[in-house]
């Protein structure tokens, strides 16, 4: 990666009475940081001349009673212009600018506070040079407006066994005023805020052997909380739940160390939005040195099915006979792998349970071509990964779906690295689910993907009103994550319902589910969802009956050499367009609102022939009325398309 370093002493704004005031701006200048140190440490953020982010006091206080941040003199500051390219590894785009502008302003008491100004938001972040190890009682971290803001919330409201920060960070967004959330409730990164002028995406990133950021309702904004360090735990079920934990939230060894970065992304538009690639900017850099083996790819799946097996000759079920029929469905539409979800080990995670001979299930798929993943809980992986890893490698096996972890403290986060590195020490590749997206697939990309979403599997056991209609818009959600939740990283949603339902005719089935709304916006997830290990999660026979619009789902990649998001808007609908290979893909989805959408074709190269799927005429009443067309596309082509209620439109454009 080329990088043009130019470095210069920070000019000081203003000094009074041992107060001082530095500030950076971004490249093109659109975005500037203040900091202003004295009496309180506090940032505020411009954004085209407009204040976005008013004084909001930043701190930290160590156990031993020192405060990093109010009173602290600031010795100097120092601006760095960094000019590169990150090539990202199994990403949505091979190349990510990294074009920032970095302040540094050095305190007496051995502590730095960096802020990076980008085109795209702004971050800063605590680094210490401590000689001896020390704890952190606690951080401050502030995110103040000038009015009374609109704001999408993800409440985390379901604790584990009441434990305030034990939760497996998938929400719904509560739509309303920050004036009118829900005081003292935890709120779950990202959270976006429309300011008036512009929208911000408040998060954290570059998160490691630290605790993650919730917010919560504060006058004026938000503020930040985090879970102290678990001390002791106990398993319960498929969760590691605390049961004592430290009066403090992290604890640190000596030398230098750095913490992460509270963020703000800024978007003028809610295209730039669902675009912004600033987590993976933040996250640590790559740790792994040869990543060839490193696959990503689609995935058969018997779990949201309940395997609901037909015609098969032999009794479904977590058995050997599932598996490999399963196996066989994969191999037959290429996709890359098979997932033998939770229910599979027996008295260890090295063996099957009876009936379910797992080096047989490896080896068939292995001669088909197709890999294996396998589930697994965190609360029984945690004591024994050192040795299944190496075994799961000498068998065969791909990877691990961990899941269940629903916590993120220190003491969580340190698990989590460790087994990532060991995985890949193991070349094994990990899905982490029961955790929220946090920039460790930039440093070990072999975690493939996170959960951190209502995905597909909340059809399930959907909430439905004495009205007999849906209490969640599950629609509106669907078209609300690309814009925040995949600010964070990817996202295993587990898409590709063929039993597609209107919201009157919608109903919770955990044994034979359905999708709310049509084909084609389950379709167009495929292109408009960012994961490297995506799922095909319903029944063989369903796919089988439906060939075409399953060869499609199959053919799109997981990930992209070029995306391109052409039109959009938070909750209502989006239209992306990625390109792997010369062929382009394009997928638009829409909330409960139909709408003719126009679609520019100017991000094409050259011309090409277009699979397109779309609404049949009566998705708007049978959500599995699909129409199939091919038509000539090139970069002057423009076209309408028309979206049902809860619908989509995808195209492969070869």
């Amino acid at each position: 990666m080329k990088r043009i370093l130019i470095s210069g002493v920070c000019a000081v704004l203003s000094i009074c009475a041992g107060a001082r005031s530095f500030s950076v701006k971004s490249p093109s200048g659109n975005n500037v940081i203040t900091l202003e140190t004295g009496k309180e440490l506090v940032w505020s953020v411009e954004h085209d001349g407009q204040q976005v982010l008013e004084p909001s006091a930043l701190s930290m206080t160590l156990a031993d009673g020192r405060v990093l941040g109010p009173g602290s003199k600031a010795r100097s500051g120092r601006i760095t212009e960094v000019r590169g390219d990150i090539h990202p590894v199994l990403y949505r785009k091979s190349v990510i600018k990294d074009d920032y502008n970095c302040l540094t302003v050095k305190f007496r008491g051995r502590f730095n506070v960096e802020l990076r100004a980008y085109d795209s938001g702004v971050a800063y972040r605590f680094v210490t040079r401590f000689r001896r190890g020390f704890k952190v009682a606690q951080e401050d971290v502030n995110f103040k407006f000038g009015a009374d803001c609109n704001a999408f919330i993800p409440y985390a409201n379901d604790p584990r066994e009441g434990y305030r920060w034990s939760y497996s960070f998938e929400s719904y967004y509560d739509e309303c005023k920050l004036s009118e959330m829900i005081p003292d409730s935890l709120v779950i990164c990202p959270m976006l805020v429309d300011e008036g002028s512009c929208k911000l995406a408040l998060m954290d990133a570059g998160q490691e052997d630290y605790p993650g950021l919730f917010l919560k309702s504060a006058e004026g904004g938000v503020t930040g909380e985090f879970a102290p360090l678990v001390l002791d735990s106990y398993k319960n079920g498929a969760n590691m739940q605390p049961s004592r934990h430290a009066d403090y939230i992290a604890d640190c060894p000596a030398g230098a160390r750095v913490f992460p970065w509270r963020v703000a992304v800024i978007a003028d538009s809610d295209i730039e939005l669902a675009g912004n690639d600033l987590y993976y900017c933040l996250a640590p850099e790559c740790r792994i040195d040869d990543t060839s083996w490193i696959k990503p790819g689609n995935c058969a799946w018997e779990w949201w099915n309940a395997m609901n097996v037909k015609h098969a000759g032999f009794e479904a079920g977590s058995n050997t006979a599932t598996y490999k029929y399963y196996t066989d469905f994969a191999a037959e539409y290429g996709l890359d792998y098979v997932l033998l979800d939770g229910g599979w080990s027996g008295a260890s995670l090295m063996e099957g349970h009876e009936g379910l001979d797992l080096p047989a299930i490896v080896q068939h798929a292995t001669e088909k071509g197709v890999g294996v993943f396998v589930w697994a809980a965190y609360a029984d992986m945690i004591g024994q990964y050192r040795d299944v890893f190496p075994y799961y490698a000498e068998l065969g096996i791909k990877g691990c779906k961990l899941d269940f972890f629903d916590r993120d403290d220190q003491a969580a986060m340190r698990d989590i690295f460790a087994m990532a590195e060991c995985a890949a020490q193991n070349h094994l590749m990990l899905d982490l689910h029961g955790m929220k997206a946090f920039g460790i697939n930039r440093a070990y990309p072999n975690v493939v993907s996170y959960e951190g979403v209502k995905g597909l599997e909340n059809c399930k056991w959907a909430d439905i009103g004495e009205d007999g209609l849906l209490v969640k818009d599950l629609v509106r959600y669907d078209v609300t994550i690309p814009f925040i939740r995949a600010l964070m990283g990817p996202y295993d949603y587990t898409p590709g319902a063929m039993d597609n339902a209107q919201r009157p005719f919608f109903k919770a089935v955990d044994e034979n589910p359905m999708s709310e709304g049509t084909r084609a916006h389950q379709m167009a997830m495929y292109t408009v969802y960012d994961s490297p290990f995506q799922m095909l999660s319903d029944t063989p026979e369903k796919y089988r009956l439906s060939p075409e619009c399953t060869a499609f789902m199959a053919a799109v990649p997981c990930v992209f050499d070029r995306t391109v998001v052409l039109d959009g808007k938070v909750g209502e609908y989006i239209v992306t367009a990625k390109e792997k290979d010369g062929v382009w893909y394009v997928g638009a989805m829409t909330d409960r609102t139909a709408r003719d959408l126009e679609i520019d074709f100017s991000f094409l190269d050259r011309a090409g022939r277009a699979e397109i799927f779309a609404d049949g005429k009566n998705a708007g009443h049978t959500g599995t009325d699909y129409t199939r067309t091919e038509a000539d596309l090139a970069p002057d082509s423009r076209m309408t398309v028309h979206l049902a209620a809860g619908g989509g439109w995808a195209a492969m454009i070869r």
